[in-house]
Order: structure tokens, then sequence, then C-alpha cells
């Protein structure tokens, strides 16, 4: 923007992270993100073997910090089943699908394993 005769005005920081996070929101950024919290909180609960929506909800709030809102948290569940990452069981709770769990093991295990390379490539001759 021209500011008079002064040249180019600079943008508030504020302005620049709005442009940022409603650019990220067209590119649907958010919205997997929000799918990536509930498949994590569906993780660290397995032991339960599946959530409601209500526990769900708690657990993002709770273990991640992270307020979700009921109609966020339905269209995020809806397109996690719909794209097979989660069941919905009779009862109306949810869990990670088979396919969603090994493929995360695998990822953990791949994680791990880089990390374990990056340690010793990292590390510093003794001597």
């Amino acid at each position: 923007m021209l500011n008079g005769t002064n040249g180019p005005r600079q943008l508030s920081p504020e302005l620049v992270s709005l442009v940022h996070h409603i650019e990220l929101n067209k590119a649907g950024w958010w919205d997997l993100a929000m799918q990536r919290l509930l498949l994590t909180a569906l993780w660290l609960k397995q032991d339960r073997i599946a959530l409601s929506a209500s526990d769900l909800a708690a657990t993002v709030t709770n273990e991640l910090n992270i307020p979700l809102a009921e109609a966020m948290l339905n269209k995020h569940l809806q397109a996690l089943t719909e794209g097979g990452q989660v069941l919905v069981l009779p009862d109306g709770r949810y869990k990670l699908s088979e396919q969603t769990v090994r493929e995360s093991r695998s990822s953990i295990g791949r994680r791990a394993i880089a990390e374990q390379q990056a340690a010793t490539v990292t590390r510093e001759p003794e001597g």
C-alpha cells in the first residue's frame, strides 16, 4: 500500500497473521490439523477401546489443551469416518480403524529409527 508520498507502508504483524490464517484455512490446513488432533486423542486413549464424542472432546481439551466446539468435532469425526480412519461402533463411540493403527505404529517406528540414526550421526567421536 502507498502512504501518500512516504512510500510503501508496512502491514501490522496482526494483519499479516490474519491473512496467513485465512489462506491456511482456504488450503484446508486447519481442518487437517484438527483431524490429526482427533486421531491423536484416539491414539492416546487406545486403552479405552473407543470414546464417545464428548470423551473425545474432553481429551482434546484436557490432554492437548485445544477447545473444540461440538459442531467442529462432529464435522471432523464425519470426515475421518468417511475416510475410513475412524470407525463408529453401534453404541455411537469412535475408535481408530485397524488400518489407521497399523499405519500409526509403522510411522512411529520409522520416526524412532530416524531419530536413532540422527543421534548416531550427530554424536561427537569419543577420544
